[in-house]
């Protein structure tokens, strides 16, 4: 049986690893970068360590195949951690905004086209381990004094029942939401290398109800409302 050989891997490397397990988690971390879950844990014991061994990140270029001699090198790892901090927080990073983040970090890249950035940029996503993927979560960002929002609610909601001498089941939230005849399919199970996949819809595919849901303020759910669309005459 041959013996499987070992990969060594660098300090910088391991905290590459690690930067990546804490964006995603730990077994996409494995499966990107072909190692064990349990050697991503172990590290991630040892990161206090891991991060003392080296004061800085070795420099990567923009350029493949550049040193820390590159003109670039600087914005390098500015860039880097940029683009982490934005998505540990749910931000987008898209390529528009990442060409106007490089132009804004070295004068000299002002003038150079938006094509010339792209191309800097892929190889840097490339040796960097960084995609640009489908968002599989989306969800709304929270005010800063979202907390303090909600207590001035519930205190002006508890005025008014006060005031007006309202019972918790006479106040209701409520919101609509709208329902497709047919919902409308973003992805397909097809032949791979297939050029074309194409998706036919009938006209109901374009209709729609408009469900209204309501809880009542002492825990009560009204029943459920369907609007649907009305005739003239």
């Amino acid at each position: 049986m041959k013996k499987q050989s070992r990969y060594f891997r660098t300090v910088e490397n391991k905290l590459d690893i690690l930067d990546y397990a804490r964006l995603y988690s730990v077994g996409a971390a494995a499966r990107r970068f072909g190692c064990a879950e349990k050697s991503i844990k172990d590290w991630r014991r040892e990161e206090e360590e891991l991060r003392a061994a080296t004061s800085k990140r070795e420099t990567r270029s923009l350029h493949q195949g550049r040193k820390t001699s590159s003109a670039y090198a600087e914005i390098e790892d500015a860039l880097y951690d940029w683009i982490i901090d934005k998505r540990s927080k749910g931000k987008s990073v898209t390529i528009p905004a990442t060409i106007i983040k490089v132009k804004s970090m070295k004068a000299s890249l002002k003038t150079k086209s938006d094509n010339a950035i792209r191309c800097l940029l892929r190889r840097f996503a490339r040796r960097h381990f960084l995609a640009y993927r489908k968002p599989t979560h989306v969800g709304q960002s929270l005010p800063e004094d979202y907390q303090k929002r909600i207590e001035d609610f519930k205190e002006s909601l508890a005025k008014l029942k006060a005031d007006h001498n309202v019972s918790d089941d006479r106040i209701v939230n409520m919101d609509e939401v709208p329902l497709y005849y047919e919902p409308a399919s973003t992805r397909v199970l097809s032949l791979k290398g297939a050029k074309t996949v194409t998706l036919t819809q009938s006209q109901a595919g374009q209709r729609r109800v408009t469900l209204v849901l309501g809880v009542g303020y002492d825990g009560s759910k009204l029943p459920p409302m369907l609007i649907f669309r009305g005739e003239f005459g």
